[in-house]
């Protein structure tokens, strides 16, 4: 098994800022910086990585144009998302829905 955490704020009062944290038994990612249990790349420190980050608020540096226009070419077409249908949404929220019944409940909830 594992355990995972997918977050979105957007209703704070602050600056733009494209936060990218991944958490991992083994390592992990936040923002440009790496770190890892397995690679041994610096002991008890991150390794920044050669990544341009997505933080001037421009939605040219946004990693979604792809996605948008996929959505609006699937709009016109009348066609399904190619990688992300209603369908796996929908499916995607009733897991999400289910872990938060089983972490309040504290039971397992079957889909």
């Amino acid at each position: 098994g594992a355990v995972g955490k997918c977050a979105s704020v957007i209703d704070c009062f602050m600056p733009y800022y494209f936060h990218t944290q991944l958490c991992g038994s083994e390592g992990s990612i936040l923002d440009d910086k790496l770190y890892s249990s397995k690679l041994h790349l610096r002991d008890k420190a991150w390794t920044r990585l050669p990544v341009a980050l997505a933080d001037s608020g421009d939605v040219a540096d946004h990693p979604y144009q792809d996605q948008f226009q996929a959505f609006f070419d699937a709009l016109d077409k009348g066609e399904p998302m190619p990688l992300t249908s209603y369908r796996d949404a929908l499916q995607t929220f009733r897991v999400l829905f289910a872990a938060d019944e089983s972490a309040a409940t504290g039971q397992p909830v079957k889909l």
